[in-house]
């Protein structure tokens, strides 16, 4: 795992690389590939984790009762999507997200992530308050 291309994320702002790789064994993570064209997140279904994009990129599509496709917004590398969802527990998701080209993503179980650990690491913190003005950025976007 590339440590370093993390620390120069919104989401690991301000957190040393060391800290990074403790922060990491503490959340936990699952690492995938996709391929241009493979869905990462399907309109629908339920969520329990986000995403980071560490390569790539992905679009976010809606497509309306009569079947036309929008695609809202596109995430590029060091960029995070689904978190909204993944914190609102048991909503389904209303777009799909889908790889532009060969992507890597990292997911994080949202409950985990929110769950302070009990070493109660300053990095850890450090993670949360990024996740929330992240998230905050987005609503402000919106409007």
């Amino acid at each position: 795992m590339n440590f370093l291309l993390l620390a120069n994320t919104e989401l690991f702002s301000g957190i040393e690389v060391d800290e990074i790789k403790k922060a990491i064994e503490c959340l936990g993570f699952e690492q995938r590939r996709f391929a241009k064209g493979e869905t990462v997140f399907r309109a629908g279904k339920i969520v329990q984790s986000f995403a980071l994009i560490l390569s790539g990129s992905v679009i976010i599509e809606n497509t309306d009762f009569w079947g036309n496709t929008s695609v809202l917004d596109k995430i590029g590398a060091g960029q995070t999507c689904a978190e909204s969802y993944a914190f609102a527990e048991n909503e389904a998701l209303m777009v799909d997200v889908t790889a532009t080209e060969q992507s890597e993503v990292l997911f994080f179980n949202a409950k985990r992530v929110m769950t302070v650990c009990s070493r109660a690491c300053s990095c850890h913190n450090r993670l949360i308050r990024n996740l929330f003005f992240i998230v905050a950025q987005k609503n402000l976007h919106l409007s």
